[in-house]
């Protein structure tokens, strides 16, 4: 459990201190890799070990834009970065390929650089300079899912821009194009032309990612779309979110769990104001308390793989033991100066609506039946990709603040099916009681 009021900014820092310090001693002799488990991923264990590596830095990255807590952690990342893109170095991050893992990690990589370019990029002599940007540039070199990974292209590219060197203005043209044929309206986005789901992907992806693109390139004509569509979401947003500070458990990537919150530390990072600083700084504050009371920590102190608690039934095939650190995105308003509006704001109470809230685009009803109390009804979210049990994920009729929800163990028997706000087949079920009575009909005679 970590204790923290979350009032000033030093509050904040001290929280992403305290988080990341654990991560010490896992780096590898490089400093280019960073270990933090054993467990499988569908992609190669060098590429899992950047993503620990680089998945820290969404939150180190604006943490260091304030030059007293630059530290030991800064040391290990010049170094981790000149060895990581050093061809010729044995913990090199190697060259790329379509769709590949890498391009995510990409990303804060090369925001990081943009908030502190005197203390990461003027670090770098010039052959590691070449080094790195070669590395990076790759991903202009191979194609990207068709989904929120049109971004990582368009922010490795935005980056470069910001930084003065050389970028491919056709391709981030033609991601951008691609994100924009998947706005639906009303401030909401489809992850992608090929998935029905409405998930966190909107709000800590599609909308995360347009938001850091407007904050880098304020004067690109696609930035002010990005603010506003962020401004209109956000007002369907607020109610996934329960008044004592939990957002409803739904959809894949669970994992990530405060990560809920990085759109409204991405509002405060880009000044974009849809609701008074009070209230958005009571749900981020809110949302980091509960998580910080939750056991989610291994006993030496990192995060763990699961949600409330260490469960790998609740992972996905592409997660790895740095994966859970896509969770400090929630800390990209550490990069905001010290006298902007938020720090000051006093923590506001969350506006509950008094009527059930309708959500067209997300297919669903979200009710605050209670003070601390957010209960979602969902239809339409028709689960058809290989993500683990996507159906108990998205198409239960009920998901609760509070209660959470439950993945089966088998479909055998029906308390391992655990059919939670679930229509359960009659005819599934007499097949259990019948094979069950079976059982017991063979042992009495036996």
């Amino acid at each position: 459990m970590v204790k923290n009021n979350l009032n000033q900014k030093n509050d904040y820092q001290e929280l992403l201190q305290t988080l990341a310090a654990p991560l010490h001693a896992h780096y590898s002799k490089g400093k280019a890799r960073l270990k933090l488990g054993v467990t499988g991923v569908t992609y190669t264990e060098p590429g899992a070990e950047l993503e620990g590596f680089a998945r820290a830095l969404w939150g180190l990255g604006p943490l260091w834009t304030d030059k007293s807590c630059v530290g030991k952690l800064t040391d290990v990342y010049i170094e981790g970065i000149k060895n990581g893109a050093n061809p010729n170095h044995p913990e090199y991050w190697g060259k790329v390929l379509n769709y590949d893992q890498r391009f995510v990690e990409m990303v804060p990589l090369t925001l990081a650089l943009h908030l502190n370019k005197e203390l990461l990029w003027d670090a770098l002599d010039d052959t590691e300079k070449h080094n790195l940007h070669s590395w990076l540039n790759q991903i202009n070199d191979w194609d990207s899912y068709p989904n929120n990974w049109q971004f990582f292209g368009i922010l490795v590219n935005a980056m470069f821009k910001s930084l003065g060197l050389s970028y491919n203005k056709e391709k981030m043209e033609a991601h951008l194009a691609k994100i924009d044929s998947y706005y639906l309206g009303d401030g909401w986005y489809s992850d992608g032309n090929e998935r029905p789901q409405r998930d966190y992907y909107i709000s800590f992806a599609m909308h995360f990612y347009g938001i850091i693109f407007a904050k880098t390139l304020p004067d690109d004509p696609r930035s002010e779309a990005f603010k506003e569509r962020a401004k209109i979401f956000a007002s369907d947003f607020i109610n996934y979110f329960a008044a004592n500070g939990p957002a409803i458990p739904h959809g894949r990537s669970l994992v990530y769990r405060f990560a809920h919150v990085a759109f409204w530390s991405a509002l405060v990072y880009a000044d974009i104001k849809p609701f008074d600083w009070g209230i958005v700084k009571g749900i981020i504050q809110r949302n980091l308390q509960y998580w910080m009371t939750q056991p989610i920590f291994s006993p030496d102190g990192v995060l763990s793989l699961g949600y409330a608690y260490p469960n790998l039934i609740m992972t996905e095939n592409y997660n790895a033991p740095g994966s859970p650190y896509w969770a400090f995105k929630a800390f990209i308003l550490l990069a905001v100066d010290d006298d902007h509006p938020f720090w000051s704001a006093e923590s506001k109470p969350l506006p509950v609506p008094d009527a059930p809230v309708v959500l067209p685009h997300a297919y669903s009803i979200i009710s605050h039946i209670e003070k601390n109390h957010a209960i979602m009804l969902t239809s339409g979210q028709h689960a058809r990709s290989i993500f683990a049990h996507e159906a108990e994920k998205y198409e239960k009729f009920a998901y609760s603040s509070h209660f959470g929800f439950s993945v089966p163990r088998s479909y055998f028997k029906l308390e391992q099916a655990v059919p939670d706000n679930c229509l359960y087949s009659w005819t599934t079920a007499c097949a259990v009681c019948e094979e069950s009575a079976r059982k017991q009909k063979s042992t009495r005679t036996a």
